[in-house]
Parts: C-alpha cells; sequence; structure tokens
C-alpha cells in the first residue's frame, strides 16, 4: 500500500485550497474585531488570557503537566455554552479550518508521481490495528460528521482514482457492535441482527425511551454514537464529553447517567460482560502479568499485550474484545484479496473499510470479490459468525456510490 500509494487529485486540491484559506482569513478578521487586532486564534497563551482573563470564564480543566487551565476546544465549547458568547465560535471555526488546511491541503507530501505514500504500521496500535502515519489517511474528515456538513467540505474528493481506473471500498457494517452482541450473549441485540432490524434505531428508542417508529433522524444519529461508548461501558463524564467536542452538545450528566441505565436494563449482558472480563483479568485467570503489561488472547489466537497502567486498564480490557478481533479480522480480509491478484491494488484500510484501485471495466466483479473475501465467517466460541459487508464504486473516494 505504501509503495502504490493514493493518488491525488490537484485540480480538487487547489479549489479546496481556495475555499478554505478564505474562510481562515474570514474567521481570523472575526476573531481580531472580537478580541484585538493582536490575537491570534491558534495561540493557547492569548486564548486562555481571553478566555480566563478578559471574559472572566471559570476554568474547568488544567494541564497535569504545567498546571494551567486548559483552552482547548472542550474548554472552548464548555465557554460558548455557559457564556452565550458566540464570538468564541470564530475561534473554534478558525482552528478547525486551519488545521484541514496544513494537514490535508497545503501540508499533503505528494510525490512526484502524484501520489501520497503513507506509512503504514503493523505495530502502531496496542488492538493490533493498521496505523496510517505521515500523514494519516486515516483521520481524514468524513463528510457525514457534523463539523464537516456545517462546512460543506469533503476532503476525501482530494484522493481519485486514475483515468481508466475506479476506487472499489468495503465496509464491515456495525462489526463493533455485532462482535460486542456475540461476545456477551446480548440476546437483544443478537435478535435485532437476526431479524435485520436498524439497531441504531432501536437503541436510541431504548435511551429515550420512546417507541422505534417515533425515533427521529437526530436522535437515531445520537442513539448512535452513544452505543459505540456503551458497549465498552464508557464513563457518563466520558459520554459527555465526546458528545461536546464531536458533536457540540452537551449533554447533562443526569441524563447521560439515565442513558446508560437504560441501555444496560435493555442490554444487561454487556455491563455483566465488561465486568466479568474486567474482573478474570485481573485476577489471572485470561492473563499473564508479563514486565508490567496484561495479555490477553482474542478469538484468532492472537495475544495482545495491555499496558497496565491504572488509570487507563478498565478502559483497555473493556475495548480489547472488539477492537482486537476487527484489527485481525480485517488483516486476514486483506490478505485473501491481496492474495487473488486479479483484484487490483489495496490502497487503503481505514477503521472497518477497505478501499482499492481497480481497471474500470473490472470495478463491480471486484466490488462483489472484496464483498465476498470480507463476508468470510469467523469462528468465535466454537461458532460460525458472518459479518455483513456493503460495496461502493466511485473515482473520487468522497463521492462513492453504493452497489446494488
Amino acid at each position: 500500500m505504501s509503495a502504490h500509494g493514493v493518488l491525488v487529485d490537484e485540480g480538487e486540491r487547489e479549489i479546496l485550497r481556495h475555499e478554505i484559506e478564505q474562510k481562515v482569513a474570514h474567521h481570523l478578521q472575526r476573531c481580531q474585531e472580537f478580541a484585538g487586532a493582536d490575537y491570534n486564534p491558534g495561540s493557547a497563551k492569548q486564548t486562555q488570557e481571553l478566555l480566563f482573563g478578559k471574559l472572566g470564564v471559570k476554568a474547568k480543566k488544567f494541564s497535569k503537566i504545567t498546571g494551567e487551565a486548559s483552552a482547548d476546544a472542550e474548554a472552548l465549547l464548555r465557554a460558548i455554552i455557559s457564556t452565550g458568547n458566540q464570538g468564541l465560535m470564530d475561534i473554534l471555526e478558525y482552528r478547525t479550518y486551519a488545521k484541514l488546511l496544513s494537514t490535508y491541503v497545503t501540508g499533503l507530501p505528494v510525490g512526484i508521481d502524484g501520489r501520497v505514500h503513507t506509512t503504514w504500521k503493523l505495530h502502531g496500535t496496542a488492538t493490533g490495528r493498521l496505523a496510517s502515519r505521515r500523514p494519516n489517511l486515516q483521520n481524514i474528515p468524513q463528510p457525514s460528521r457534523p463539523k464537516m456538513l456545517r462546512t460543506g467540505l469533503n476532503m476525501r474528493n482530494i484522493f481519485v482514482a486514475p483515468p481508466g481506473y475506479l476506487l472499489v471500498a468495503c465496509d464491515a457494517s456495525q462489526i463493533e457492535l455485532r462482535l460486542a452482541a456475540i461476545f456477551a450473549g446480548c440476546k437483544n441485540l443478537l435478535f435485532a441482527y437476526g431479524r435485520g432490524e436498524d439497531v441504531h434505531r432501536l437503541n436510541a428508542a431504548i435511551i429515550y425511551d420512546k417507541n422505534p417508529a417515533d425515533v427521529t433522524k437526530d436522535e437515531r444519529q445520537t442513539g448512535k454514537k452513544f452505543s459505540y461508548m456503551a458497549i465498552y461501558q464508557a464513563s457518563a463524564a466520558a459520554i459527555q464529553k465526546a458528545f461536546l467536542v464531536e458533536e457540540q452538545l452537551l449533554l447533562p450528566i443526569a441524563m447521560v447517567k439515565q442513558w446508560i441505565s437504560r441501555f444496560n436494563a435493555a442490554n444487561p449482558e454487556i455491563p455483566r460482560f465488561v465486568a466479568d472480563l474486567n474482573r478474570r483479568v485481573k485476577a489471572g485467570e485470561q492473563s499473564a502479568l508479563v514486565a508490567g503489561k496484561y495479555t490477553l488472547r482474542n478469538p484468532y489466537g492472537r495475544l495482545r499485550r495491555l499496558q497496565a497502567h491504572p488509570d487507563r486498564l478498565f478502559n483497555v480490557i473493556a475495548n480489547h474484545p472488539q477492537q482486537s478481533t476487527v484489527a485481525d479480522y480485517m488483516l486476514e480480509a486483506m490478505l485473501r484479496v491481496d492474495a487473488r491478484k486479479e483484484a487490483g491494488e489495496i490502497i487503503l484500510q481505514v477503521h472497518d473499510e477497505i478501499v482499492m484501485e481497480v481497471p474500470a471495466d473490472y470495478a463491480e466483479d471486484a466490488a462483489r470479490l472484496l464483498k465476498e473475501e470480507m463476508e468470510k465467517p469467523i469462528i468465535i466460541d466454537g461458532k460460525l459468525h458472518v459479518i455483513p459487508a456493503e460495496s461502493k464504486i466511485g473515482r473520487p473516494w468522497g463521492k462513492m456510490q453504493k452497489l446494488t
């Protein structure tokens, strides 16, 4: 993947550069009208002085290293909500666009062949997932995320197939939720998947305590994000922070706790599974403490070494079964596809998705082949399980259409 690289559409990159530079300049001007001509919204120190000095906002978060009050996105969002000062929103907007510009437009390291050759690291994460570095192509914002909806930008349109070729992608459907249901033996989720029901809508109905038919589009989206944290038994504070930073929505902590209670009551096997796994690991029943690290074996037989830091051990243990299994599931699928050389070139592996570059006249066949390989059964506790996958085809990565 590194050697082949991903082709960049220079025309699209130039269009995005122009659009984003205009937005950066616009929000910089608004920030300086609000905070003073010398204010730099990218400066943490100046923003600290503005927030906690000039505006008198009460600091909620402090650096463990310096002890100084944080002026990050979370602090700014809390200040906007508590003070109603919309001028602070321009600081967030400026930072969002400036980062997009420097990371994925002007700062994109394009080779003489017109492609980006990211570095893929097999041991770059604790779970064993492939990690992209210099640049991180796995972290390109998706257009479906709230911030991207607001900006109207699709950064993935920069990456394309060359003339005569198309991109083919295949995504494992809700694999983390499905694995959580399988590992925990969650009757409610397994029953819903077995019937082909909309699990995100059902989980939203649970936390909002309403009929699934009455769940709105926004409520379903909220339920979806909440579910992916609830299966790991994330704390109410962690869930509140995630919604604040990623969705710009401040949920009352009491409401989040109520959501957790409702989710756990409807799916009692999930909290029971996580608590039991945590107990067994710490008791040494399913692990071995070697050189300060715990080890766990996943369904593929792979041993994972887990950092045993007390502050994070519970989170690492809770994430391990699904995350580690997904890592090996994706790696095995990639190896099977690569062995079938007629399939084309794998150019990206992003989260639960594999992206290939194939000749245009072979694209539909390649999409079906990729789906076939990704849907090969996996064995968990002696039983075969199939994870449904969905294929897409298109020239720009950001404008792919589902294969019907």
